[in-house]
């Protein structure tokens, strides 16, 4: 990903504002959120519910006349408007008090969740990890997991399609960041990629070293319903030696596993379905690099 500086080029006022609050500087690159879908959709079911509203003050003020035309229709007018905004009528009364807190429940809810999607629109990278607004901070140390790329089934002859421009994060104390294509799509493919590059690579340089010291001793280390240690593999069905291991690749876009003698894979995942992928990635290039040794 290509940095870039912001010294010389002015932040919005609001992100400004976020980040000397939080007392951070100016961040290496910025991610905004397409915020134009959402936008719209409040507005029309702002402007929805205030125009149900009115007609519920109509019907309800008004006092109407229905009688059956000639033709066999039937045809209403108003006859009598109140000079109450609250008719005698009790049914009527309790009718117009509970639409008036519905619409003032579902206006105050639109107007905070589209202020919230405001002030959740902005993505900082630092050299420490991630900042997302308003306040919630990813330092490449507590990210405790890593879901890369996304999946869309097309088929059950054909394969998934599998695109690798999103990630989602998963912080130590399980608060989520999910930078996937449908939101942050004021950004390329290739951008949101070049990012997702940089959050693998910084996690695999923090996280790696533990990880291998667990390897070391004989630890089972947990990918998901992977389960990848020092004598071998495992799942919940089933735990096999690494002398049993045909193949174990850890792929752009899937992991497969064949075992020996066997024709169908051992075990078979795409990416975006496996937590941190590219530390499985790392071990299974130690592992190869154990064989090669061995033999």
């Amino acid at each position: 990903m290509n940095q870039r500086s912001l010294n010389h080029q002015s932040l919005p006022v609001k992100l400004q504002q976020m980040l000397q609050k939080a007392a951070l500087p100016a961040p290496q690159e910025i991610f905004c959120v397409n915020l134009t879908p959402t936008v719209l959709i409040n507005s029309l079911l702002i402007v929805l519910s205030c125009c149900l509203f009115v007609l519920a003050l109509f019907l309800t003020v008004a006092t109407w006349s229905c009688e059956s035309t000639g033709d066999g229709d039937v045809g209403c007018n108003v006859v009598v408007w109140s000079l109450h905004l609250w008719p005698t009528n009790a049914l009527l009364d309790a009718l117009q008090l509970g639409w008036c807190l519905a619409f003032l429940l579902a206006l105050t809810w639109l107007v905070r969740h589209l202020r919230e999607e405001y002030r959740r629109r902005y993505l900082c990278v630092y050299s420490w990890g991630l900042f997302y607004t308003p306040n919630l901070s990813f330092p490449w140390e507590c990210i405790q997991k890593v879901w890369r790329g996304w999946k869309r089934d097309r088929s059950e002859i054909h394969p998934p399609h599998v695109g690798m421009d999103a990630i989602r994060l998963l912080r130590d104390d399980d608060k989520t960041l999910n930078f996937d294509r449908t939101r942050w799509n004021r950004h390329t493919p290739q951008q949101r990629h070049a990012l997702c590059e940089v959050i693998e690579r910084e996690v695999v340089r923090v996280h790696l070293p533990a990880l291998l010291e667990q390897f070391d001793r004989g630890e089972w280390l947990i990918f998901g319903p992977l389960h990848v240690s020092r004598t071998g593999l495992g799942t919940k069905e089933q735990v096999i030696s690494w002398e049993e291991v045909a193949n174990f690749e850890v792929g752009e876009t899937v992991v497969s596993i064949t075992q020996r003698e066997q024709a169908l894979n051992w075990y078979f995942a795409y990416v975006p379905d496996l937590p941190n992928v590219c530390l499985l990635r790392e071990v299974a290039r130690l592992r190869e690099l154990m064989r090669t040794g061995e033999s």
